[in-house]
């Protein structure tokens, strides 16, 4: 390994000096020497020898090779080849099996983007930005799902299944799904689930098959029940698609994180740059806000890149920052009682479509046409709690930054990327392009029905920074080459988020200074709860919870109050005896505990029918003992109901992910059966009922409409 690394050159286009492999700094100009690790794929695959090096350059060898199968780029500034250069391949043809990787960019987080070509059949995967030093786990960088997992708390095992479960339906569209059922190509870097490679469905994979993987799993204690649950409805058939795996994960999440504290600091600035008279960017917060989760306002950070020149760009960027800056003040910040709601998605949605308008009517009333039009770009990030919210437009840009890596969220709106999506071209290639960074959308340039926001989310398990920045810092790479010394160094708590932003500024006036520059730091961090309270998760199986309520049984004296229960318990038995004796002797007592706990008898009406039959409004009984949830939830409590239960269907509910559920309002209930159970519609055909006439135990018809 020391042998194949003797050297690396700089990635500074203008310095490119050879340097001794172990060094972290060009000893020419001082930058940070990038480590660019590549991941070799290929229909016929033969182990390269570690320690030599493959591929060539006019100015040398171009690849180490460290595994037989992974590589260090000791050339990072020079492009790497690509389909059709020096007759590799077919053309400029990109072969269909690599398609799924263009078109997946979106998911760049977790799936490595095509980086370029070694020889004919074999090509490259950029594996992402890790910290120096990188030690080789077996033949890779990072080690897999199964031999991280049993170090991993509760909240980062859901936070890693719940990445998997967001995965499922994009990998499926594609055709690519099973990689995430086997085990040696899930890998974990920290919080972040990474695929090694894509393989090829040979038939569509289930959600049964992705709960049989994950039952091999052993749960930490604090959600192993939930979890085994969950294996068990994914097993059985229960969970349809990818919408409701997810929202079961994030109700668990929810809960898991209750037992943490978070805190965020936020600021930005902005800069006009050594070479612009006038700054067009806008940024928010231009102080250093700390939010603890008492404010009433979620943390937040915006940073906005002007277009349209003087008196153009600064008032759209303006323009936006206001706009959203208030709507965002205007969330309601207590968690929706919905998980697969998102009130800060929504306001961010609402509030670009507003800044869109309001800078695109002034374009309009100004008569500014075509390249006169004033806009901007857009990046905001919004956390509360465990959730970070993401929206934006335009190629600004958003990065997160952990202890194991740097990652970019954002994907540019230009050309390039466009081409990416659709499939014709490698991302390194297609900026190269003329015209390929030019934006295909930004804030101001036609109405909200024609803007698209980009919008994502993520669980934060651990101490991270969110970086946003405008092109003015991102551009030749410098989030990749200043990372570990800048950004890594506030986690080691070696440097301060005022400085962190003063210094990132500099650096883009120095090394970049082409245009203005704005930099935006959200520092969360994460602390165990002092005196944790977390919330039982709901299991889905009752009888199960009966069955270790009866195996451990609770203690009378156990209690350092037992002598209060003990009275209690006998003042509570003299009640019963006393309520027992006056339902025996007097009538009226007796009819009214009937009609109370639903023993006053009702008159069925006709044969059973199903339950899709009844219009809402109806009242009909049970025909057998029928298990229904408490909730419209794939993972929620469920009850049984026994025969003849009466029942009244009051509700029709559909979900984000358009799963449609009734709503049953039991007549009477008993101190066992809860007001409301529920039903899912495709299931609604096969319960059985019993129309019932109108009883004074069920509400009337009339009253519920």
């Amino acid at each position: 390994m020391e042998a194949a690394t003797d050297y690396l050159y700089c990635a500074n286009g203008d310095c490119q000096q050879r340097n001794p492999g172990h060094h972290r700094f060009c000893q020419a100009c001082n930058t940070p020497l990038v480590r660019r690790y590549l991941w070799v794929i290929g229909d016929r695959l033969t182990p390269l020898t570690v320690g030599t090096k493959v591929g060539d350059l006019p100015q040398g060898e171009r690849y180490a090779v460290i595994t037989p199968r992974l590589l260090l780029d000791l050339h990072p500034y020079f492009p790497p080849k690509m389909p059709g250069d020096d007759g590799y391949g077919d053309g400029d043809k990109i072969p269909d099996r690599l398609l799924p990787y263009l078109k997946l960019i979106p998911q760049q987080l977790h799936i490595p983007q095509l980086y370029g070509q070694l020889s004919s059949d074999l090509w490259l995967l950029e594996l992402g930005s890790l910290p120096d030093p990188v030690v080789p786990v077996g033949d890779h960088l990072l080690p897999t799902l199964n031999q991280g997992w049993s170090q991993a708390n509760a909240l980062r095992q859901a936070n890693w299944l719940w990445q998997m479960a967001r995965l499922w339906e994009p990998l499926l569209a594609q055709g690519v799904a099973s990689s995430l059922l086997q085990g040696d190509l899930v890998l974990v870097n920290g919080p972040v689930v990474r695929l090694r490679e894509l393989h090829p469905d040979q038939q569509p994979p289930t959600l049964a098959q992705l709960g049989q993987v994950w039952a091999g799993l052993e749960a930490a204690a604090p959600w192993r029940e939930f979890f085994t649950s969950l294996c068990q409805q994914l097993q059985g058939g229960e969970m349809r698609d990818g919408a409701a795996l997810i929202a079961c994960l994030d109700g668990a999440i929810a809960t898991l994180a209750s037992s943490y504290q978070y805190s965020y600091g936020a600021i930005a600035r902005t800069d006009a740059g050594p070479t612009r008279d006038h700054n067009e960017d806008a940024c928010h917060p231009d102080h250093l806000k700390v939010f603890t989760g008492d404010e009433p306002e979620p943390a937040a950070v915006i940073v906005c890149d002007g277009i349209g020149g003087h008196a153009g760009g600064e008032i759209a960027s303006q323009i936006a920052i206001e706009t959203i800056e208030q709507r965002l003040k205007e969330v309601v910040t207590v968690p929706p009682s919905n998980p697969t709601e998102s009130p800060i998605q929504t306001a961010l949605v609402q509030a670009i479509a507003e800044a869109n308008d309001k800078i695109s009517q002034r374009n309009d009333a100004e008569n500014r046409q075509e390249r006169e039009r004033m806009g901007t770009t857009v990046v905001t990030a919004v956390a509360q709690r465990a959730s970070l919210d993401l929206g934006y437009v335009g190629d600004s840009r958003i990065y997160w930054i952990t202890r194991s890596g740097c990652y970019q969220l954002s994907l540019d709106d230009d050309v390039a990327a466009r081409e990416v999506r659709l499939g014709y071209a490698f991302y390194r290639d297609a900026v190269s392009f003329p015209g390929g960074g030019a934006l295909i959308q930004a804030l101001g340039m036609g109405p909200a029905h024609r803007l698209y926001p980009n919008l994502d989310r993520l669980i934060l398990d651990e101490e991270s920074l969110i970086l946003l920045c405008s092109d003015g810092l991102s551009d030749y790479d410098r989030i990749e080459q200043y990372w570990q010394t800048e950004l890594l160094t506030v986690l080691q708590g070696q440097q301060d988020l005022p400085t962190a932003v003063e210094r990132l500024v500099a650096i883009a006036n120095q090394k970049n200074g082409h245009d203005n520059v704005t930099v935006g730091l959200l520092h969360c961090q994460v602390q165990p709860h002092p005196s944790p309270t977390l919330p039982p998760l709901p299991v889905g199986r009752r009888e199960e919870r009966g069955k270790r309520n009866e195996a451990s049984p609770p203690s009378l004296l156990s209690s350092p109050f037992s002598l209060l229960s003990l009275t209690t318990a006998i003042v509570a038995l003299l009640l019963i005896s006393l309520g027992v004796l006056s339902y025996s002797l007097f009538p009226e007592w007796k009819q009214w505990v009937d009609r109370l706990t639903g023993n006053t008898p009702v008159t069925a009406v006709g044969d059973p029918i199903p339950l899709s039959r009844l219009a809402l409004g109806n009242v009909a009984q049970t025909v057998r003992i029928t298990s229904l949830p408490l909730e419209p939830a794939a993972a929620a409590e469920t009850v049984d109901l026994s025969p003849q239960t009466p029942f009244v269907l009051t509700k029709k509910h559909t979900l984000a992910n358009d799963e449609v559920w009734w709503q049953l309002q039991l007549c009477s209930p008993t101190v066992n059966q809860p007001a409301i159970v529920w039903v899912k519609e495709h299931l609604a055909p096969t319960l059985e009922v019993l129309p019932l006439e109108t009883s004074p135990h069920c509400p009337s018809p009339t009253l519920l409409e």
